[in-house]
């Protein structure tokens, strides 16, 4: 997927965020690949219109939380199990699991093989009272799907209400419909019904749903992942300690950041880089 800036930067995108809106997780999927299939509490992304001699085409994404609040609840290990046997084809795994991380919190992923010679991974990350586990697949020719479907679990998101508990890398506002990722040193001032506000020394930075009428059109589109695009801008008296910005999409979303100066500057790009929006 590419896209082309209003100053004639061509951008070119590895990943379309998804809610999957059955397990509460925000998933990168990379490109090509949307929703084929959903069950409980999981969703599957895959190319429906694949060519089976591209091999390509064998790169899905299955994404579930499991509830583990019952009084025989399964461990992680056989969560894990449970989603290595998901597809017909499954066969064992092929190496020991390995710690990684999934929003943050601590996930082990493991390799796997398919009857058919089709190779993958599942990552899971227990939680409070549920597991959510990501199982990729993909051809063992293709040399980019690894990182590209790592990359998917590792950058996922949770979203459910009780993962408010959760040790995490992300922050989830769910009355705003956003998720952002932001460095430590900044404090979480503001959770209002419709707005979030960070803060670190000098630079406040506010999101909120408002009116793109008040903000200049014309701006830097910066790196975010698709569908959301953000331009930002400096404000009218062209202060570059002043950025705002605005997002694309039915409901407009805004941010102002003041106060930016030489020691949050980057800190502050990398935020609002990293915003996700998500049903309200």
């Amino acid at each position: 997927m590419t896209d082309t800036s209003p100053d004639g930067v061509t951008i070119t995108a590895t990943h379309v965020a998804f809610t999957a809106s059955e397990p509460r997780v925000s998933v990168l999927v990379p490109v090509g690949l949307v929703p084929i299939s959903s069950g409980p509490a999981s969703v599957t992304y895959g190319d429906p219109a694949g060519d089976p001699d591209d091999i390509t085409a064998h790169r899905t994404l299955t994404v579930r939380r499991w509830s583990t609040v019952t009084g025989h609840a399964p461990s992680a290990e056989a969560v894990a199990l449970l989603a290595l046997h998901d597809a017909p084809l499954s066969d064992d795994w092929t190496g020991p699991a390995m710690a990684t991380t999934l929003d943050g919190a601590a996930a082990r992923t493991r390799p796997f093989r398919d009857h058919d010679g089709i190779v993958g991974s599942v990552t899971t990350c227990p939680l409070i009272d549920s597991t959510v586990t990501v199982r990729a697949t993909w051809h063992p020719d293709d040399r980019a799907a690894p990182a590209l479907l790592d990359r998917s679990a590792t950058d996922a998101r949770l979203l459910h209400v009780d993962d408010l508990m959760v040790d995490r890398g992300s922050l989830h506002h769910p009355r705003v419909g956003i998720s952002v990722a932001f460095p430590i040193g900044w404090d979480i001032t503001t959770v209002a019904a419709d707005r979030l506000t960070l803060v670190n020394g000098p630079t406040t930075i506010t999101i909120d749903r408002g009116d793109h009428d008040r903000l200049a059109v014309a701006g830097t589109p910066i790196d975010v992942v698709p569908p959301l695009t953000l331009t930002v801008t400096a404000d009218a008296a062209a202060d570059p300690s002043h950025l705002r910005a605005i997002a694309d999409g039915p409901e407009p979303l805004t941010v102002d950041a003041v106060g930016v100066d030489s020691t949050t500057r980057a800190d502050t790009m990398a935020i609002l880089a990293s915003l996700r929006t998500h049903p309200r």
